[in-house]
Parts: C-alpha cells; structure tokens; sequence
C-alpha cells in the first residue's frame, strides 16, 4: 500500500487527519479500522522500524544528522506508527541544538515521552 493509499483511507474517517498528532493519529483512527484494513498500514510500520532502529543507534554515536536523513525516509512510508519516529526527530534535533525543531517534532509525536521532553524544553 502506498501512503496515497492511506490517505484515501483516513480522509474516509476523519478529514482533517493532517492536524493530528502522530499519537492521535493512530490510537483514533488505524485502531478503529478492521483488522483487514490495519494490515497494510502495519506491514508499512513494521518495515520503517529498522530505519528508525537504525537512527536511535545513529544517536548514540552521535550522527545526529545521519539519523534525521534515515528518520525523513522512514516518515514517507506510511502515517500509522508515526511517534517514534517524530520523537527521535526531536531527540536529533536537540543534539544539534536546534530547540526550535525539537520542539516541533515532539508535539508532531505526541507520544507521552516525547510530550514530558517537551514540557522539559519548555521549563
């Protein structure tokens, strides 16, 4: 399934799906879908955690960029399972010190640990 796909998908249970979180995203809408209809939304995920896999250890040996091209990838291939992804853009983001777009990432996660990362950057 291509990401156009998806979106003919998502467009179907809420049209305004772009202005949600990645965490909204999908406990709101992939989780109410069909098993059937979940599956290639999942098999998409599944594929893009070794790029993210691959970037958190990319951030732990601090190539904090290198970890943002695989993490910009890994986006393009579906919109289920989006918060870790947007969170380790964050995570990227702060080690280049750009708090800016640290920022902006957790709040696209909206994940619960990128959510209390942003409360830090904000206190």
């Amino acid at each position: 399934m291509a990401i156009r796909d998806e979106e003919k998908i998502l467009k179907k249970f809420i049209p305004e799906y772009k202005n949600l979180s990645a965490a909204e995203l999908s406990s709101e809408i992939i989780a109410r879908l069909s098993p059937q209809d979940q599956k290639p939304f999942i098999e998409a995920n599944r594929k893009r955690m070794r790029y993210c896999v691959e970037a958190e250890e990319d951030l732990r040996r601090g190539r904090a960029k290198h970890a943002l091209e695989l993490l910009e990838y890994a986006l393009g291939m579906s919109y289920y399972g989006r918060e870790y992804p947007y969170g380790l853009m964050g995570d990227a983001y702060l080690k280049l010190g750009n708090t800016g777009k640290a920022a902006e990432m957790y709040t696209k996660s909206g994940s619960h640990d990128s959510l209390k990362k942003l409360r830090q950057l904000k206190s």
